[in-house]
């Protein structure tokens, strides 16, 4: 009885270590692709948010051209033939 018993201990024993360790797929394996998983729902999340502030971006310059010039001078430095576009960068450091 005893004997069986041990013999049926060890078998257990080494399966789960099989499946821990060796099989395909392994619980490091596992590991890795809840972490790849979580990091790829993440990011949909972030692209959803992305989209979500392109729209609104684009309802705004709803074909006014007004609109569409002053967007395109703030984010393309877009300029006149008569005028000069200065670009100032700060590189001072902010103190907190």
């Amino acid at each position: 009885m005893k004997k069986q018993l041990k013999i049926i201990i060890g078998l257990v024993l080494g399966f789960i270590i099989y499946m821990t360790f060796f099989d395909q797929n392994n619980w490091l394996l596992q590991r890795e692709r809840m972490q790849n998983l979580q990091h790829t729902v993440e990011h949909i999340e972030y692209l959803k948010q992305e989209n979500v502030r392109m729209e609104k971006e684009l309802s705004g310059l709803s074909g006014n051209p007004e609109v569409i010039e002053k967007y395109a001078r703030q984010q393309y430095f877009h300029k006149r033939d008569s005028e000069d576009v200065y670009i100032v960068i700060d590189t001072a450091k902010k103190s907190d």
